[in-house]
């Protein structure tokens, strides 16, 4: 092992000892290194050099347990800046602004679940496509649609204004659907905290229905 290797490893493993108090990722990387010749080494640094490797981290649950004031510690100490002004747009004065405070800007993997994969993934082509009766999105744009499944899951999660704007503004109320998107293609932005007095066209089929069947309903009474 030549002495420019032999400083690197120990570099390398320096900052992985002061992340991981357990040790496993001191070992790992000493296993690695033990099953790399010179010429695996210099490869996987130049793979690093040109960002087509990373420097892992593993995290075992309930084992590896790193500790932000470690983090902050160590990016310090290595000349790492973690946060940031962020260059924004502004639509009203149609120019860009600094913030004035710093924001953590890193980059953060992403893992899709199974249900995501690109030959199961149905991506409607837009949310034109509506039932005339109730209000639904319907063939070909129909995966634009939310089922109860996915209500629940997001109720668990207490983001009932997500609900509020897929099952109400998406899911069928046309005259809130129609200023929702007025203020996006006008304004670049819009809200669901607005009041347009008017309830999904489903619930007012729904309603009708019921009545036509002398059964008192209140299902486009005000709900949303």
């Amino acid at each position: 092992m030549n002495a420019k290797r032999k400083e690197v490893e120990a570099y390398i493993l320096k900052y992985m000892a002061k992340l991981d108090k357990s040790g496993t990722n001191i070992e790992k990387y000493q296993k690695m290194f033990e099953g790399m010749d010179d010429k695996a080494f210099n490869t996987w640094m130049e793979n690093l050099k040109n960002h087509k490797d990373v420097l892992v981290f593993w995290i075992p649950a309930m084992k590896v347990n790193p500790r932000v004031k470690d983090l902050l510690s160590i990016c310090k100490e290595l000349n790492i800046e973690l946060f940031h002004r962020l260059k924004l747009w502004d639509p009203p004065t149609q120019s860009y602004f600094l913030t004035p405070l710093k924001f953590l800007v890193v980059d953060i993997p992403c893992r899709r679940m199974s249900q995501y994969v690109d030959h199961k993934l149905s991506v409607p082509e837009g949310d034109s496509k509506i039932d005339l009766l109730t209000g639904q999105v319907m063939k070909p744009d129909q995966a634009g649609s939310i089922s109860q499944t996915e209500i629940q899951a997001l109720y668990a999660r207490g983001l009932t204004k997500t609900i509020k704007e897929l099952l109400k503004y998406r899911g069928g109320d046309v005259t809130a659907f129609a200023e929702y998107k007025r203020q996006l293609e006008e304004q670049g932005s819009t809200t669901i905290s607005q009041e347009t007095g008017s309830v999904p066209r489903s619930a007012v089929v729904l309603d009708s229905l019921f009545e036509g069947i002398m059964i008192q309903s209140n299902a486009s009474g005000g709900a949303y």
